[in-house]
């Protein structure tokens, strides 16, 4: 199945990359969609000693502390795989990271940042519970909600703004019936 996003690609013969918070819905959208691509981060970041990270869920990755050293060559690495599925994709999804959105900066990649509304702080962080992230990165994330949202509000790049029950899937369909 695809969503049509001619109305977002304009002239661009290269997939849109989204900068997607975390709990948007960027996993679904990947898995539902075939003109869209969502890559993690992890296997990129990170370097997993003694571990087979890549048959470990995704998420539960997120919960590993012991092993974990991060790749040398973070974020260029991550950032060619993203150049090679813009080719193949309509849209890239991946998440909000300021080092990688300054990488994106350098290398002349654009990017639109899809944020939710700051009001929905404990409806995100009981999802991020439901999901199965651990306590401490749910702690974490509530810490820091309004900081990293009011610092990505505030950059030049164009902005989907998420408000109250509505994911990225949703504005998707929406801007494609336009």
């Amino acid at each position: 199945m695809k969503i049509d996003l001619s109305k977002l690609r304009k002239d661009s013969s290269l997939g849109i990359v989204i900068c997607g918070y975390s709990g948007i819905g960027k996993t679904t959208l990947g898995k539902k969609y075939t003109n869209i691509a969502e890559i993690g981060q992890s296997l990129y970041r990170n370097i997993y000693e003694g571990i087979d990270a890549a048959s470990i869920d995704r998420e539960a990755r997120k919960n590993i502390k012991t092993g974990v050293k991060r790749n040398p060559e973070w974020p260029g690495n991550y950032v060619r795989k993203i150049n090679e599925l813009r080719k193949s994709h309509d849209l890239v999804l991946v998440f909000t990271d300021f080092e990688l959105m300054d990488a994106f900066r350098r290398f002349k990649i654009p990017f639109l940042i899809a944020i939710p509304t700051k009001d929905r702080k404990y409806e995100f962080i009981d999802n991020f519970k439901k999901r199965g992230q651990n306590d401490d990165f749910c702690k974490k994330a509530s810490e820091n909600w309004d900081e990293k949202l009011d610092t990505l509000v505030k950059m030049n790049e164009p902005k989907i703004i998420l408000k109250k029950g509505e994911f990225l899937e949703d504005y998707l369909k929406k801007i494609s019936k336009e």
